[in-house]
């Protein structure tokens, strides 16, 4: 590397790679999309060519508020549990990230002893970093919308999406995506040999 570059690159007992900068306290760490969990809870019913899916979480929202943060307090504490992290619900699904805190606070870890209180600011879920890559921090300036690596908002293979599958995660806003989407349901059919999908919203 340049000595002319602002920039450390270190890595991290092979565990995380880390770019830092002198005087940067605010970083944005991107893992693999692997490591992303999804608990759907979805009703469907599929009649010949045809599936109607009824969203479980925005029913629930609708209707009874107090049971909806009840659950998401138990996707809290189901994350605090196993040391994930809770996105937040996506698809009508909680949306976790494997080993998610311990990720985080080993990196938060490191950047406070580089710099005093330096630490991640935003996580993001990638398929730019493979499965068995450490994960990537760099330094972060905060409503940047540009990534160093793409976000991965796919759908887990053979699951029914009706938005953009949730990956990203803002430390100082763990709550951003703890409401569902409009959608209240979503009907998929085949007309003339196309697939065919409509969401219904509120």
């Amino acid at each position: 590397m340049s000595s002319s570059s602002p920039y450390t690159t270190t890595p991290m007992a092979q565990t995380v790679e880390l770019q830092m900068r002198e005087g940067c306290k605010s970083y944005e760490l991107y893992v693999t999309s692997e490591f992303r969990r999804s608990m759907f809870m979805t009703a469907s019913t599929t009649e010949d060519d045809t599936t109607l899916r009824l969203s479980v979480l925005n029913a629930m929202y609708s209707t009874d508020k107090d049971a909806y943060n009840t659950l998401i307090n138990k996707f809290e504490k189901h994350s605090k549990k196993n040391k994930q992290l809770f996105l937040g619900v996506s698809n009508d699904a909680a949306v976790f990230l494997a080993a998610g805190k311990v990720i985080l606070d080993t990196v938060n870890t490191y950047l406070d002893n580089y710099e005093r209180g330096a630490s991640v600011r935003r996580v993001v879920l990638t398929n730019e970093i493979g499965e068995k890559e450490p994960p990537k921090c760099y330094p972060y300036r905060p409503g940047q919308s540009k990534y160093r690596h793409k976000p991965n908002s796919n759908p887990p293979p053979d699951s029914f999406a009706w938005e953009s599958h949730l990956a990203e995660y803002y430390v100082d806003n763990p709550k951003m995506w703890h409401i569902p989407s409009e959608v209240v349901a979503s009907m998929e059919t085949v007309i003339d040999g196309k697939k065919v999908v409509a969401n219904l919203e509120v």
